[in-house]
C-alpha cells in the first residue's frame, strides 16, 4: 500500500482500523511513518502490545508506579 492510500484511509472519518501485512523489510514501518508525516498520533508496533510498552507510548510510567 502506497503512503498516499494509507493516507487518505487516515484521514477517513469512517476508518476504524488499518492493517499493514507483509514480509519483513518490506517497509511497511516506513510507509506508514511517512504518511503520518506531520499529523499528531501515537504510532504502535508489536513491541508496544504489553502494559509497560502501552504505559510508555501514553507516557503513564510515573502515575502507574505513583498509583501503585
Amino acid at each position: 500500500m502506497k503512503e498516499e492510500e494509507v493516507g487518505k484511509l487516515i484521514m477517513d472519518p469512517s476508518t476504524r482500523l488499518i492493517i499493514i501485512h507483509g514480509p519483513s523489510d518490506s517497509g511497511k514501518t516506513f510507509t506508514v511513518k511517512n504518511a503520518l508525516s506531520g499529523m499528531n498520533y501515537i504510532y504502535m508496533d508489536e513491541s508496544d502490545y504489553s502494559i509497560n510498552g502501552i504505559l510508555k507510548k501514553f507516557q503513564l510510567i510515573n502515575d502507574y508506579a505513583r498509583y501503585m
